[in-house]
Order: structure tokens, then C-alpha cells, then sequence
């Protein structure tokens, strides 16, 4: 079970920073203003920590 959990932490972390870099490429071309730039690039690192999470509740994988 702890291999399994490794793996899953792993492909989740992986996966988490290709977002990141995604995210602030995206955010970056349309920011302006360092306040606004601040702040978008902020939400783009919540997303892309809690995007996982959001599809597994979307295809009822997560239930609360």
C-alpha cells in the first residue's frame, strides 16, 4: 500500500508542477502590473494544487 501511495504522490506532484509551469506561461502573457501579475500567478499555483481534487469530485470519484 505505501508503494502505491508513493506513486500517487509522485504522479500528483508531477503532474502539479507541468500545471504550474502551464499556468504562469499563461498568466504571464496576459498580466499586467506587478500587483496583478502577483495575483494572478498566486491563483495560478492554487489551481494547480487543488485541480486533482476538483476533477476527482466532477467524475464522482472523490465523494464527501
Amino acid at each position: 500500500m505505501k508503494s502505491t501511495m508513493k506513486l500517487m504522490f509522485a504522479l500528483y506532484s508531477v503532474l502539479g508542477l507541468i500545471t504550474i509551469f502551464s499556468q504562469v506561461n499563461t498568466r504571464y502573457i496576459t498580466c499586467s502590473g506587478a500587483f496583478g501579475c502577483g495575483l494572478s500567478f498566486v491563483k495560478g499555483i492554487v489551481w494547480s494544487a487543488l485541480w486533482p481534487v476538483y476533477w476527482a469530485i466532477q467524475w464522482n470519484w472523490l465523494k464527501f
